[in-house]
This record gives C-alpha cells, structure tokens and sequence, in this order.
C-alpha cells in the first residue's frame, strides 16, 4: 500500500457491522448528546459567559469547565465504554493539571475528540481548548460550544488569523486560570493528496520529505509560544493513529470503527523549546519528522513503544458521570415546562440572548507610538468609549455595541490635550480628547452598521474616501456569512504623491495623505455635480493609487461592490498600523 494513503472508508475493512442494533443505539446516543448539550447551553451559558465573566475572567471559566467538563465526559464513555473502543496510550506518563500545549498530527476528522480520553484521565478535560477551522464554529449547537469554550477560530489565512489568535491567546496568559490548548500544525487532516503536495514542496524548500504526516505550518505554533511560554509548564506531543482504518464522526457514533486508538505521548518541558521563532520552527518541523517515524514503525510492528502509561477509564464514574447529566437535563427541563414564571422567563431570555447579541469591539495599537481612537455613533446610538481615549502602543481596547448600531471609528496622532480634555491633533481632530464629531479629513475611518435583528447583517469597511493617516486592519471574528478582512496595511504616506501630502510643521514628516476631493474640490474628485452618480462618478488616478496599495479598502465613493464587507453575528477586531508599522 501507498505509504501516503491512509485506508479509505471501506464497509468490508470496519471492525463491526453496522447492524440495526447499532444504528439504533447510535441514533439513541446522538439524541442524548445533543439535547443534553443544547439544554446545558441554554441554562448554564449565561450564567458562565454572561453573569459571571463581567465580574472575573477566573471566576468564569472555572464555571464553564465544570457544567461543560461533565458533559463533554459523555464522549469517552461512549467511545470506551459503550462503544468498546480500546484507547492505547505509550511513552510519557503526564502529571494531572498541568498548563500546556498540545501539537498532534491530524490523520481524521476526529482526532480531535480522542484528545478528551487524555484530558479527563487528568482532571483538565473542562479546560481544554483547541485551534479550529472557524467554519467548525457555525456548526449547530456544538458551534456554540465551540464559542462558549473559547475555542480559537482560524481562517488558514495568516493575514486574518494573526490578530484575532494573538487577541484570544492573549486572554489565556494568567498562570491561575488552568489551560490544555490543542493545536493541529498540519492545518488540516491528511490524504494521499495533500501528502503529495507536502512533499513537493518540502523537496523544493530543502526540507524533511514525510510520508505519514503533512509538513506542519510553524506560525501558530509560534504565537502560541510567544504569547503563553511564560505561563506553560510543558508541551505535548501527541502522536495518533488507529486500527483498522481512519474513523468518521458517524464511524463513532455508532460504534463500527476504531477498534483502537493509539497516542503517543511526549511531554517536552517548556524551557526545552527553543526561545526563538526561527529555532522553534525548525524544532516543531523536527518533531514531525519524529512522528513520522513512529508511524512508519506503527505500520510495521502495530504499536508504539513504551505502551500502557494511563489507566483504564472507572465504569463506576463514567456511569456516575452520565446519570449526573441526565438528572441535571431532565430537572432543567422539567423547571422550563412546569415551574414559575420567573424560571420561565430567564430560559427565554438565555435563549434569546444566544441569538441576539451584542456586538463587541476590540481596538489594538501596534502602533510604535501613541493614538488617540475617535469614536462617532450614528442615528442617536450609544457613544462608544465616550467618544475619544488615549491607546499606548500594544495595549487595547474592548467596547460593546447594542444591535443596530452605527458608527465609526478613526486615530488620531500627534495629540495633546490638557487635564481637561481640551487640546488638537496633527491628524484626525475633532477639537477636544472626546469627540462630539468626525475627525477632521485625511483620515482613515472604520465604519459599521450592525445589524438589528438575529440574522441581519453588519456591514462594514475601511474607507479611504477622506484621506489616510494610519494604516487600519479590520477583522470579523466569530460570525457567520462572507466575514472577509478590510483594511489597508500599506504605508501610503510614504506613496502619497506631493500634490496630496499633509506635512507636519515641526517634524516636515508626512504625516497623512489627502483624498483628491479635498486637494481640488471639483465634480470629477467628489463625485458631486454631473458625477454625482455611480454611473458617471468613476475611478480616478488617485483613487486608482489607492486601491492599488490597499485592495480591500473603500477608496472612492461608489466603490461598494468590492469594498464593503457583510457578516452576521460577529464581533470585530480593528487593529492600527497592523503591519506594525510606525
């Protein structure tokens, strides 16, 4: 057999029959699985995400791991005990508690769950959490799990993914707050074609050709060590494979495959992993080629070495565990349909608050120097942040809108202002530290309608319609529809052509980059007058200029269609000088 394939779903290779016994037990289970999820969801989210988290982050997410750690039990119950499925576990025998991260190769869609028999084995199965694919978070019920549990949502697209994984890496730093974070590097699940493109690649790049692993993408690997090392105490290496063939979620669920699962364990403590990102690539790029060998020796021999570190999972407690859910379900359920109105009315308005939401607004600075955000709200709508703030460089931010709210947001640089609040900026002043009105042009503008009810879309984007001063990156996260990324990450005061520029009177420095309409006030810049139309109004050399350096931002005034951007449900990450620039 092709060393790159892994078995494909064969009927004859499945290690039971899918008999109507199983299919009915299946069925059974996911009945109870998913309503035992929506029920925990509707009654204990707003307490753990809503009521809880305003008072203490810590407070919170203890709460969470455990009315969700007992439910996410049910799962290797029903892969070990239910199912039969035999878990084998070799090499290191890993403390209980510990802070760390997890990289394991990726052979299927469910590799993933397995990682639960780990977790509850040593008390953290309510603190894990993983690096998914954000499409996994619009899944019905378990996607808002997924959210629940703080799992980080990845696009596979560097350029989006970054800010908003740094953003949630970031809360997960505090030593006190337990932590299992999962990341798969291969960045998505192994075929034989996917196997061949690594190795194409690899062979091009001068790197290890691998043959039952995909060589692993280094960046989130890095971020996650540059944001927690400090708080890790170790990282796992988990090496998976199973007999006969690669199992489906449906495959588990009804008990036909695996007959085993097989993890390899490796605990490397953090001050073993290279400190620098350059040397930490090449390390997690080693230890691929590791896996790889042991997978190869897995296919010759049918085991890893040093197997039998874990214990088998407690009947006793996983039943315990079971009817502890299920009481808790039918008692929840029973005070829904039966008990006081006032129950009555906090399990609709949980529910509602699932679907109707508030919008949260996350401002970053990776700015070398200070800005001072504006804030402008539309249609007599809630001022954010009371209209203007200072933002040092690396810090930021979080506002909460109500549905159907407006507005934008803009920096302002080279600002000074007294104990009062009164005082200018070099660029997009608005006459005192907290704005009662727009940024005075050229500036860079972040602009937003939320939408009012569950399933209307936000629309937004980044407008170059009055100039530029600093570079603006804005990033959907956590919704639903076409979410793309906005922004404009070049510096086009550095581009910006000498009949455009704004100079500042001290430095001589460029410091912004007027619109053509504000440099020559005529029809054909403004789109006023005889090109007060889409039809007649249409791009110019500057413009042009504009959405060269910054294709997805607004750079004229009917540049709609490819600049505003639509999603729904989300929450926004807006980050100035993205690059990092100064």
């Amino acid at each position: 057999m092709d060393v790159c394939s892994p078995l494909k779903p064969d009927s004859k290779l499945k290690h039971r029959p899918l008999s109507p016994l199983r299919v009915v037990r299946g069925i059974l289970c996911l009945v109870v699985f998913l309503s035992t999820a929506f029920t925990f969801l509707v009654c204990f989210a707003p307490i753990t995400a809503l009521l809880l988290r305003p008072l203490s982050i810590h407070i919170s997410r203890t709460a969470t791991s455990l009315f969700f750690g007992i439910w996410l039990a049910l799962w290797p119950f029903l892969f070990e005990k239910i199912n039969g499925t035999k878990v084998v576990f070799s090499g290191d025998t890993v403390p209980p508690k510990e802070r760390t991260l997890l990289i394991a190769n990726h052979k299927t869609e469910v590799d993933w769950m397995y990682l639960w028999d780990l977790a509850l084995r040593k008390g953290s199965l309510g603190h894990i959490k993983y690096v998914l694919k954000s499409s996994l978070m619009k899944l019905p019920v378990f996607g808002w799990g997924f959210h629940i549990l703080e799992f980080i949502p990845l696009k596979r697209k560097w350029e989006a993914d970054e800010p908003v994984m740094r953003k949630m890496l970031s809360s997960f730093a505090d030593p006190a707050d337990p932590l299992w974070l999962a990341i798969f590097p291969e960045g998505t699940d192994y075929n034989e074609e996917k196997c061949k493109k690594s190795q194409i690649f690899a062979a091009e790049n001068g790197l290890p050709v691998l043959s039952h692993v995909l060589l692993p993408r280094t960046k989130g690997f890095c971020a996650c060590l540059e944001a927690l090392r400090s708080s890790l105490d170790a990282v796992y290496d988990l090496t998976i494979t199973y007999k006969n063939q690669c199992p489906s979620f449906l495959d588990n669920a009804f008990g036909v495959d695996p007959s085993e699962v097989h993890i390899h364990v490796r605990r490397i403590p953090i001050e073993e992993i290279p400190a620098s990102n350059a040397d930490a690539a090449s390390w997690l790029t080693e230890a691929f080629l590791l896996k790889d060998n042991l997978l190869s020796n897995f296919s010759d021999q049918g085991h890893f070495p040093n197997e039998g570190g874990e214990e088998e999972l407690s009947t006793f407690k996983c039943l315990v565990n079971f009817m502890l859910v299920i009481v808790l379900t039918i008692m929840l359920i029973y005070l829904a349909i039966f008990s006081s109105v006032w129950f009555k009315i906090y399990i609709g308005l949980s529910s509602a608050g699932n679907v109707v939401r508030a919008t949260q607004f996350t401002l970053q600075n990776r700015c070398s120097y200070t800005v001072w955000p504006g804030t402008l709200s539309g249609n007599g709508a809630a001022i954010l942040g009371e209209g203007g703030f200072a933002l040092a460089p690396g810090t930021s931010v979080q506002f909460t809108a109500p549905p159907g709210w407006s507005g934008r947001f803009w920096a302002r640089t080279g600002c000074t202002f007294d104990d009062l609040g009164n005082g200018k900026c070099v660029t997009g002043d608005c006459g005192s530290l907290k704005c009662a009105g727009g940024g005075a042009p050229p500036v860079t503008l972040a602009e937003f309608t939320i939408g009012s009810n569950p399933g209307d879309k936000d629309f937004y984007d980044i407008s170059l319609v009055d100039g530029y001063n600093v570079g603006m990156g804005l990033w959907a996260t956590g919704g639903t529809g076409d979410c793309q990324y906005a922004g404009c990450v070049a510096d086009l005061n550095g581009r910006c052509p000498a009949e455009l520029r704004v100079m500042d009177a001290g430095s001589g420095a460029v410091v912004a980059c007027r619109s053509a309409c504000a440099a020559f006030n005529t029809p054909e810049f403004c789109c006023t007058g005889e090109h007060a139309t889409p039809q007649t109004c249409s791009p110019t050399q500057y413009s042009e200029m504009f959405k060269t350096a910054c294709p997805t931002a607004y750079s004229y005034a009917y540049d709609d269609a490819s600049s505003t951007c639509t999603c729904s449900g989300s929450d926004y990450l807006i980050t100035f000088c993205p690059s990092g620039s100064s």
